[in-house]
């Protein structure tokens, strides 16, 4: 009798623990996920490390998590526009919306003597790395997703694409820019369709 109920106990408790296993199974997968990826992000800030965790993209975070490991630097401009035109006409400070997505530094517009308008990435910026990281004039003054960049009466407007993601940088804007409709200047990652920073314009 012993020798027959043995093996019937033994594939209950195989039985039970499989049920246990499969009731759990988001519980453990999640604990699984998050050690995993946590070794992935090894090289990133305790609080990048939680923007990017949160990140419901893998593959999207990944990328941002590499691109934020390495650092740019812009060719240092050539000449200096403040000697060429009067104060700058509006300006305003990079914010940081989280650990990953900030810059440091300011951006200001200068008028020029031929009415070209130029803006200027300056006073130590510097921005997370990204891929495609690009500069635009917005008609929102504190855009939080690329929707946000579409105001009615002002599309954005692209500058260009960032030199690098630290130092300083100029950009040619046209003269005929309807200056008093941007609110803001902002960077996008354009691969990974979010934005960097962006500073209010005053």
């Amino acid at each position: 009798m012993l020798q027959v109920k043995g093996p019937r106990w033994g594939i209950l408790l195989l039985g039970a623990l499989i049920v246990v296993l499969l009731f759990t199974f988001p519980l453990w997968r999640t604990v699984l996920r998050s050690g995993s990826s946590q070794r992935a992000f090894a090289d990133a800030s305790e609080a990048q490390r939680e923007v990017l965790l949160k990140e419901k993209d893998r593959n999207l975070a990944a990328t941002a998590y590499v691109s934020l490991l390495v650092t740019v630097q812009a060719p240092t401009p050539t000449g200096a526009p403040t000697a060429l035109a009067q104060d700058a006409i509006l300006g305003g400070r990079f914010t940081e919306i989280d650990a990953v997505h900030r810059a440091t530094g300011r951006a200001r517009l200068y008028r020029m003597t031929n009415q070209s308008v130029i803006l200027q990435l300056e006073d130590g910026f510097s921005v997370t790395n990204a891929p495609n990281l690009t500069l635009y004039l917005c008609g929102t003054e504190k855009p939080a997703t690329i929707a946000d960049l579409e105001v009615q009466g002002a599309s954005p407007f692209e500058v260009g694409d960032l030199l690098g993601s630290s130092g300083e940088q100029r950009f040619t804007i046209p003269g005929q820019l309807p200056l008093e409709r941007y609110k803001s200047v902002v960077i996008v990652s354009k691969s990974l369709a979010r934005i960097y920073s962006y500073a209010v314009l005053q």
